[in-house]
């Protein structure tokens, strides 16, 4: 049930909304920790991210929140919940993202710094960000 409720989630968000064409699952799927937030009686997930570890850092994508819940705190929540997961896996490790540039202001809300030109997936613009372990909150 999970699986189909944060997965509805991402295709809604990055196919449907963003008019993405990828496979949305892919192999850091297996590797990664689902971090997510479910409303109990429908149990639609409301925001969503997975996280896994790249070479010498650590990295989160798939980042959405239901259209229907955008601007009530959820994001805010799932990165508190993204951030307590990278520091208690991999607390000695920088979280090196690919954001999207219309949210580089979240994330500098939670510290990470942009970094680097503007670069394309899926013909949507991104800048690399940063957040050193040491400067976590």
């Amino acid at each position: 049930m999970e699986l189909f409720s944060f997965e509805r989630l991402r295709i809604d968000t990055f196919v449907v909304e963003q008019g993405h064409q990828y496979h949305d699952l892919d192999d850091h799927d297996l590797e990664a920790r689902h971090v997510f937030l479910i409303d109990g009686p429908d149990n639609r997930t409301l925001a969503y991210a997975r996280i896994f570890r790249e070479k010498d850092h650590v990295t989160f994508g798939r980042v959405a929140t239901s259209l229907a819940v955008r601007g009530k705190g959820y994001g805010s929540m799932l990165m508190d919940a993204v951030l307590t997961s990278c520091a208690e896996h991999w607390p000695n490790l920088d979280i090196l993202i690919n954001a999207q540039v219309q949210v580089i202001g979240f994330y500098e809300k939670q510290g990470f710094e942009a970094f680097g030109d503007i670069f394309s997936i899926e013909h949507t613009p991104h800048r690399h960000m940063l957040l050193k372990a040491a400067e976590r909150k």
